[in-house]
Order: structure tokens, then sequence, then C-alpha cells
């Protein structure tokens, strides 16, 4: 796991100073950002520079009705993490995170519709991109429509963990990740609450 670490963290120093850099550089950040939400929200993606395909491991069906419990779905929390890592960034021009929303949303909004079919929890990988797509860009990018379809993604994140919040405190069987993930659906969470109340009412009605 050190190793995808230290390769979504270089990829995203890269992809960020190149999205905010722009011109010709953009397409630079353009490519390592679908890298990293398609890694994170379907474990396989081409590599930005080079023609590999890089295809994480895929958690059995177990792990995937219980996610906590399996370091093949932590995974999927890295390059999901690299991505907010890089949607946060401050600097560059006034247009880049129009661009990357532009460019990644679509990619999300598909792997959801899929993941719907599901009676599992919401994967650890896609729940991680929600809640930072949410925490990190303006409500007016995501779009009224898109957000309504995200949230019961965050919520049913959000009652998977409290369900099983004695998993978290087993640091010696879990990763730290899950724990991280959860104080960014907490997050966002929080933040939509204060900017759509109504939404968040309305989901968990539904």
């Amino acid at each position: 796991m050190s190793f995808v670490i230290v390769c979504t963290h270089i990829l995203y120093l890269k992809g960020s100073a190149a999205a905010c850099k722009g011109g010709s550089f953009s397409q630079t950040g353009d490519k390592i950002a679908i890298f990293l939400i398609e890694l994170a929200c379907n474990g396989t993606s081409q590599f930005p520079f080079t023609e590999t395909q890089v295809q994480l491991v895929t958690p059995s069906e177990q792990g995937q009705q219980h996610p906590l419990l399996n370091p093949a779905s932590h995974v999927y929390i890295l390059p999901a993490s690299a991505f907010g890592s890089m949607i946060s960034v401050h600097n560059g021009g006034p247009f880049w995170k129009q661009r990357m929303t532009h460019k990644t949303l679509p990619i999300l909004m598909k792997t959801l519709q899929e993941q719907a079919k599901s009676q599992n929890p919401p994967a650890l990988g896609t729940l991680a991109v929600v809640c930072h797509m949410l925490c990190c860009l303006p409500s007016s990018l995501l779009g009224s429509s898109n957000i309504k379809q995200i949230l019961p993604t965050l919520l049913a994140g959000l009652v998977y963990f409290s369900k099983n919040s004695s998993v978290l405190a087993q640091k010696e069987s879990i990763s730290s990740k899950p724990a991280d993930l959860l104080s960014v659906i907490l997050a966002a969470l929080v933040k939509t609450l204060a900017i759509s109340p109504e939404d968040v009412s309305r989901s968990l009605w539904l």
C-alpha cells in the first residue's frame, strides 16, 4: 500500500500544479484527475503518461458487503484522497475547477448509477470521491440535480459507518484510511447541511 500512497501523492502534486497553471498544461491535469477518479471509482484506469493499464485488486463479494473489514477496499480510498487533495488547491486561474468538474463529474455519476443497483454499502473509493467533491467544489459547479443524486451515497455511507463504528476502533486489524474517510464524510455532511439542508432532508425521507 505504501507504493500506492507515494504514487498517488506524486500524481496529486503534478496534477494540481498542471491544472492550476492552465494553458498547455491543462491536459496533463485532466489526464491525472481522470486517472485518479477512475481508479477510485472503478479500480482500473490507464496510467496518464504510458499505455499501461493500472488495475487494483477487486474486493471479494464478502468484501463488498463489508468494506470496512476488507483491506482491498481500503486501497480505493488512496486515489480518491489524492483527487480530493488535487481539487482542494486554491491557487490557479478562475476556471480550472470548472474544467476539473467537467472532466470528472460524468465519471462519478456513471459509477453511481451502476453501483445503485447493488444492495451493498457504498464502495469506499466512490464514497470518498463523493465526499471530496461536496467538500471542495462549489455547489454551483456540481449543480442541484447532481447534488441530489450524490447525496444518497453520502448518507448511506454515514449510516454504514455509524452501524459499524466499533470496527474503526480496531486499529490493529484495519488501516487508518477508513477512519480518515469518516472525517471527510462528516465534513461533507456539514457543508451540505449549511448550503442545502432541504436536499439532505428530502434524501433522508426517500
